[in-house]
Formats: structure tokens, C-alpha cells, sequence
């Protein structure tokens, strides 16, 4: 979760807005639409071909 969803102290930590930590799988050569960029964070919340979609590493994409 990025650190900019969160308020932080003392070793205790709170939402401040809702965020969906699903993951989405992805093969090599599958082609994926970016439907969300978070180059803060270093994932793109995507959509692969079957409608599935999540969060995935940018480092694991390849723009075409």
C-alpha cells in the first residue's frame, strides 16, 4: 500500500482511504490495458484479456 494512503505514528498506522490490494497475474506476452498509473508506488492497476483485473508490478510490463 503506498505510504500516501496512510497516516502513521508511533508504530501504529490508519487508512485514510479505501484501497484494493488485489493482484492481477500476469504471462509473458499477454498483452494488459493500464486502466490505473501509480508511478509512485511502482504497480498499474491493470486489466488482462478474461475482464480479471489488479495491480501489477510496472517493472514486469512493457509498453507496446
Amino acid at each position: 500500500m503506498p505510504a500516501r494512503y496512510l497516516s502513521a505514528a508511533e508504530g501504529t498506522a490508519s487508512v485514510l482511504t479505501p484501497y484494493n490490494t488485489q493482484e492481477v497475474a500476469g504471462q509473458t506476452g499477454e498483452m494488459l490495458t493500464v486502466i490505473e498509473r501509480d508511478d509512485e508506488s511502482g504497480w498499474h492497476w491493470c486489466r488482462n484479456a478474461g475482464g480479471q483485473e489488479g495491480w501489477i508490478p510496472v517493472r514486469s510490463l512493457e509498453p507496446i
